[in-house]
């Protein structure tokens, strides 16, 4: 993802600062477990983390039930969008990374950069 070398042994919370320094538009991002715990985070404004970590899980479980019952071939992502920003909940390993956004970013994007989060994070 990131031209330069990447740093050993960094933070959850210092991987996600780097994949949000990638993309104009990010405004931060969890890494919720698949129990719906706070594996880490990149958020500076909000107070609820570890709510905002459970009800993320919730909403991704949804979706995947969803597409379980319609046999939609698997949910990579669910998106929810609000009036001044962009939640997408998308697949990372095991885990849940959500991204906070100010637009409609891509998934496919988002996706990259969670495989990325994952590889660097050793999820799987």
């Amino acid at each position: 993802m990131n031209d330069k070398e990447p740093k050993p042994n960094a933070t959850i919370a210092e991987i996600l600062q780097d994949l949000l320094s990638q993309v104009p538009g990010l405004q931060g991002a969890l890494l919720v477990s698949p129990d719906g715990l706070l594996a880490g985070h990149y958020l500076h404004h909000i107070e609820e983390v570890e709510r905002a970590a459970a009800m993320s899980t919730a909403i991704h479980a949804v979706g995947k039930g969803l597409d379980q019952v319609l046999n939609l071939g698997g949910c990579n992502a669910v998106r929810v969008h609000c009036a001044h920003a962009q939640v997408t909940l998308v697949n990372c390993g095991r885990h849940t990374l959500v991204f906070l956004s100010e637009g409609n970013l891509e998934i496919p994007l988002l996706s990259e950069l969670a495989a990325y989060a994952n590889h660097r994070l050793r999820l799987d």
